[in-house]
């Protein structure tokens, strides 16, 4: 497995408490080189960056996550991406799997030990996960 020192991380929400929080519990997991992104217009500006894993909102204004995931997979189909969303419509996470995703969270109580899971099911499996 690769050292996840060297992982690019980009964390898109646009909530500083979840960004805050999804960083803290990303470095505890041993990641550092991690990016955060109020807006998927941001993390998209700073694609060329190439992360490995991109942990997107799903409302991260002005677009939504569907729109900046769709646009990402376009450009880089190999980088992962785990949506974080409250989103509970199944829709939004039947089109999400038809644009690639590699993984959705729900945010709840569980979503840490979920993304703790689903980065570590990247890095080992590379498949696609839903974690609600």
């Amino acid at each position: 497995m690769e050292n996840r020192k060297n992982i690019k991380v980009f964390i898109v929400d646009d909530s500083p408490m979840c960004r805050f929080l999804y960083k803290r519990h990303l470095m505890n997991l041993g990641f550092s080189n991690i990016y955060l992104f109020e807006s998927g217009e941001q993390c998209l500006n700073n694609i060329h960056i190439m992360p490995e894993i991109v942990l997107l909102d799903f409302d991260a204004p002005p677009r939504n996550g569907l729109e900046v995931l769709k646009e990402i997979k376009q450009m880089y189909p190999q980088i992962h991406l785990l949506m974080i969303s409250s989103q509970q419509d199944i829709n939004v996470v039947i089109e999400a799997i038809r644009f690639g995703v590699s993984g959705y969270i729900m945010k709840d109580d569980h979503q840490l030990e979920m993304m703790s899971y689903a980065t570590e099911k990247i890095l080992n499996e590379n498949k696609f996960l839903f974690v609600g």
